[in-house]
């Protein structure tokens, strides 16, 4: 039987970096301490800008996450990406606490991640609300790159189906 909850807390995050500099760490500091943001704030969903996390680096950071995670009594967090192209650069990620979907509080639809690694849209059920979290990172500094990323990417994201869409 899915865990009834009345509030469900999403958050945005710009991480600038989501593992920060010291790698050879057994747990990063950075990831630690945002954990421990998340789990004080008692997050549900967290929408991350700038993870700089590549494709090569999911599985590293996903096991360091829930490690630094499990290590302050927060339990396990399950993470859809769109990682970056290089690291340094952009990559998104929507990060839910697994208990919620393990219970069946919430579910999830496939993630559509852009190739940029500025955009992931998830779809998401909860009891009888549908709705669709978008994690994105609008380019900096170069207005026409703004424009245009708005314009040509996030614009269409406003068609998707369900209820509400929740931008991070």
């Amino acid at each position: 039987m899915p865990r009834h909850i009345t509030n469900l807390k999403i958050a945005t995050h710009d991480v600038r970096g989501l593992l920060g500099a010291d790698l050879n760490k057994d747990v990063p500091a950075k990831l630690h301490a945002l954990c421990r943001t998340w789990i004080h704030r008692k997050l549900d969903i967290v929408c991350l800008q700038e993870t700089w996390i590549t494709e090569s680096m999911i599985p590293f950071a996903e096991f360091n996450l829930n490690r630094a995670s499990q290590l302050l009594g927060g339990g396990d967090w399950v993470a859809f990406s769109a990682s970056a192209l290089t690291a340094h650069s952009c990559g998104v990620a929507i990060l839910i606490r697994s208990a919620l979907l393990s219970s069946g509080t919430l579910q999830v639809g496939p993630p559509t991640p852009h190739f940029t690694g500025r955009l992931l849209t998830l779809p998401l059920t909860w009891g009888s609300h549908s709705f669709t979290c978008v994690a994105t990172y609008v380019p900096s500094r170069v207005q026409r790159r703004q424009c245009a990323f708005i314009t040509n990417t996030l614009i269409a994201v406003t068609a998707l189906p369900g209820d509400e869409i929740y931008f991070g």
